[in-house]
């Protein structure tokens, strides 16, 4: 008997559980976070975890780019033409060249893991050379975090939207308790111990879970790539190394700028892109697999149709997380991590990450949502120069921004060009997507900021005459939020979100609907 919740779902029941189980998975992951925090604080050698865990991303994610923006839309259209074992093949062949890749690459790096991140950062060699143990316990990550992603990808793409989520949940889990148990014998490597091991369990769990409830065949068959593949391949990953140049250049600069530096940009980072790790891009899986069907189908009302209810709903939410992220910065991170190791400084430090890194939350939201049409529509060609020249602007304006302020610079620059990239769709949605109409997004983008900044004003105004930090941020959260869903509720600004709460209240369905 298979559970419900591993089962294929609809899209609407795939959103609500999705968002649940992303919710849990990303509650255990963040209280993976306050351990290594409450028992390492800021310093040099979280400085060369984080920074660690970032190269082995950069490389995955470089990597797993070709999933979402060739794989899986590809086996999709050989599914429904070619049939299902014309998919299958065409899948396994990424999932053994991503093994290969995997392996390949650690052991590369394992050699000399030293030497290697001596070239990609400005950290002193003495402090990578004593700190190897932790390099060596987290490349291992790269094989299976390669594989992770992938299979997590095909998943979805077979409605399994909550399914590796929980994976996640597990991951998490991992590392909690191996940093609880074993900080005082391993230090920091504990966590990289754990992280290493929870990914390669999971990836493991899933090619068995695919294996029973899809009977999926991962026996290797010859799979012949056609000249379209290759060229939408080489493409996507053309324009990935503008994105991986775009990453890594804050990321070497901010290395050299002292001791946990690295550590505090993390923890702010982490903190402001919660509300996308939980809901854009469940929303954007979701809606990115109802972009593809509608485009095979050449169904272009409807995809307007889900793209400008999925950008109002989104913004309702982020907008308002935003502002509250940026008023209450000092109180929320003073809430979350303040305690053990993690002093007043490192608070302070972190915080001031939060408030800029938090503003750019709606624009993620537009640009993931782009993203995933340009995806639907295989427009890599088009899709590759827009981030070949994003990119190469936004090198030049984080070096700019970082070596004025240092390490501030980097999430102001990231804003500056989350602004210019959201007004620059307009141009390109006239150009390549005429049937989406994003001017109307953005126009309630505007309308849905000067509503929550003139709320935000004189609530955080108000509570600023509160001693206690966290009783400021629980009156303030509280009033603001309070304020918004009952205005929404009077003046019908977001009719989704209306609908989505007779639903939470058992009154009604839920289902994406342009507001009015």
């Amino acid at each position: 008997m298979i559970p419900q919740f591993l089962r294929t779902e609809s899209y609407n029941r795939g959103i609500a559980y999705s968002v649940f189980f992303n919710m849990l998975s990303k509650a255990t992951a963040f209280l993976a976070s306050l351990a290594i925090a409450f028992y390492f604080g800021t310093n040099a050698q979280t400085d060369v975890y984080f920074y660690a865990l970032f190269v082995v991303g950069i490389i995955v994610g470089f990597v797993s780019n070709l999933n979402a923006s060739v794989i899986i839309p590809e086996s999709m259209r050989l599914y429904e033409q070619e049939g299902v074992q014309s998919s299958t093949a065409f899948v396994n062949l990424f999932l053994y060249a991503y093994a290969a890749i995997g392996l390949a690459a650690t052991v590369a790096m394992l050699a000399s893991p030293a030497a290697s991140f001596a070239l990609i950062s400005r950290f002193d060699k003495h402090l990578l050379a004593s700190n190897t143990r932790i390099l060596y316990c987290i490349l291992p990550l790269l094989a299976s975090m390669l594989m992770l992603n992938f299979l997590t990808d095909v998943l979805t793409s077979k409605k399994f939207f909550t399914t590796p989520m929980l994976t996640g949940i597990v991951n998490s889990l991992f590392v909690l308790g191996f940093v609880v148990i074993f900080h005082g014998k391993y230090g920091v490597s504990s966590a990289a111990i754990g992280l290493s091991l929870a990914y390669f369990i999971q990836a493991v769990f899933l090619i068995l879970l695919m294996r029973r409830i899809l009977n999926w065949d991962f026996v290797f068959k010859r799979t012949v790539l056609g000249g379209r593949i290759w060229k939408n391949m080489l493409f996507t990953q053309l324009g990935s190394l503008s994105s991986v140049l775009a990453a890594s250049v804050p990321m070497y600069l901010i290395s050299g700028l002292g001791s946990g530096v690295i550590s505090a940009l993390n923890y702010g980072k982490q903190v402001s892109e919660l509300p996308n790790s939980v809901i854009t891009s469940q929303f954007s899986s979701v809606a990115g697999i109802k972009f593809n069907e509608q485009h095979a189908q050449k169904n272009y009302e409807e995809t307007n149709r889900v793209f400008l209810a999925a950008a109002r709903f989104l913004l309702f939410i982020l907008v308002p997380v935003s502002f509250a992220g940026f008023a209450y910065s000092r109180e929320i991170m003073t809430l979350l991590f303040k305690r053990g190791t993690f002093d007043a400084a490192a608070t302070a430090l972190s915080a001031k990450f939060l408030r800029f890194f938090v503003l750019s939350l709606p624009f993620y939201g537009i640009s993931t949502l782009m993203a995933r049409i340009f995806m639907a529509g295989q427009k890599i060609r088009e899709s590759f120069w827009f981030q070949v020249l994003y990119n190469l602007l936004l090198v030049t304006v984080i070096y700019g921004c970082v070596s004025k302020f240092g390490g501030l610079g980097y999430p102001l620059a990231l804003l500056i060009m989350n602004l210019f990239g959201a007004l620059f769709y307009i141009y390109l949605t006239r150009a390549f997507f005429p049937y989406i109409h994003y001017v109307k997004a953005l126009d309630y983008f505007s309308k849905i900021a000067a509503l929550n900044l003139a709320l935000i004003l004189p609530i955080a105004y108000g509570t600023n005459l509160i001693g206690s930090p966290f009783l400021r941020l629980a009156v303030g959260s509280a009033v603001y939020g309070g304020l918004i869903l009952y205005l929404n509720h009077r003046l019908g600004f977001n009719a989704d979100m209306n609908t989505v709460l007779k639903k939470i209240r058992g009154a009604s369905s839920y289902d994406f609907r342009p507001s009015s």
